[in-house]
């Protein structure tokens, strides 16, 4: 009876010990996937840093060439009033010319008629 208790006392340890290395064995994976879960999650911290520097980078670029844009549409508004100024400036030029040609027309006439009644004077 003491042997027989001696064994299964030999038993139960041989289990503990099975169960023990079994734990063991356990705490290891748990251990390697805990370290790479931590690389995974490393890694996506540095893609979404990344990520964040590429999307500052863009959003730096987009307002750049908003501003761009809006000067473009300054420059272009600017271009047409002073267009449309030139365009005023020269239809007045073009009717002052049109005055001063009807003018001298009249002072030609009018010197022809002068020098008609000096001829008829003379």
């Amino acid at each position: 009876t003491l042997a027989r208790e001696a064994e299964r006392v030999e038993a139960k340890v041989a289990k503990l010990r099975k169960r023990a290395a079994d734990h063991e064995a356990r705490e290891r994976e748990a251990t390697f996937a805990a370290r790479a879960a931590a690389r995974m999650a490393d890694e996506t911290r540095a893609r979404a840093r990344a990520n964040r520097v590429v999307e500052v980078e863009a959003l730096e670029r987009k307002t750049a060439a908003e501003a761009a844009a809006e000067a473009c549409v300054s420059l272009a508004d600017d271009a047409t009033k002073r267009r449309e100024s030139a365009e005023r400036s020269a239809t007045i030029a073009e009717q002052k010319a049109e005055d001063a040609r009807t003018c001298l027309r009249k002072l030609e006439t009018q010197r022809a008629e002068l020098e008609t009644k000096v001829s008829d004077l003379e």
